[in-house]
Formats: C-alpha cells, sequence, structure tokens
C-alpha cells in the first residue's frame, strides 16, 4: 500500500495549480499515469517484463480487463436506456432546475462543487 501511495504521489504533482483537481483524487491522465508507474514497479523492476509497454500491456491483461469484461453489461445499459435522445431531451429541459437542485445540495451538505454546466 505504501509502494501505490508513493506512485500516487507522483502522479498528483501540480506544478502549476489546477482548479478542479483535488490533491486526494486522480483526473484522467493521472490516473492513467499511475497505471503506467504500477506496471513499471510491478514488472519493469522486477525483471518480469523488458519494457514499461510491455508490463503495461500485461497490468491490463492481467488485473483489468478481467474485471472489465464482467462489468460489460453496464455499458450496454448506458447505450440502450441512459444515453438515449429521449433522457437527453429531458435533461436539457430541466437543466436549470438541475442545476440549482444540485447547487443547494452542495450548499446543504457543505460539498465541493466538482460539476459544471458545461
Amino acid at each position: 500500500m505504501n509502494i501505490v501511495d508513493g506512485y500516487f504521489k507522483q502522479a498528483n504533482v501540480e506544478n502549476i495549480d489546477q482548479v478542479n483537481n483535488d490533491d486526494r483524487e486522480l483526473c484522467r491522465f493521472e490516473f492513467f499515469e499511475i497505471l503506467i508507474r504500477i506496471a513499471i514497479g510491478k514488472y519493469v523492476a522486477t525483471k518480469r517484463e523488458k519494457t514499461a509497454i510491455a508490463g503495461f500491456k500485461r497490468l491490463l491483461t492481467k488485473l483489468v480487463l478481467p474485471y472489465y469484461e464482467k462489468s460489460t453489461h453496464w455499458q450496454r445499459f448506458r447505450d440502450q436506456v441512459l444515453w438515449t435522445y429521449e433522457v437527453n431531451e429531458i435533461f436539457e429541459i430541466n437543466l436549470d432546475r438541475l442545476h440549482r437542485l444540485y447547487n443547494l445540495a452542495c450548499k446543504r451538505e457543505g460539498l465541493r462543487k466538482i460539476l459544471s454546466r458545461n
């Protein structure tokens, strides 16, 4: 756990302050970076693979994709039920109300707002 925590800190370094990038969270490119750091530490540093690319491929094949394949039914749900024209129209029509509700909930619960209007 300490090793992964070190990778997290290395991947989450901010040389320039990023407004929506909390120090306890990873954004997309940081998540990708930590996976590569884990692959290097797990496979390249231990001489089980020769390159970072080979280590990353092995990490994905052994430790990521098997779990993804078990969860693909959720993507079908998103495509067929959630991300439809009709659902989007309902969201668009009610967008102002949804944002007011979201802002109220964040204020009431003391939560940091992570969604934007875009």
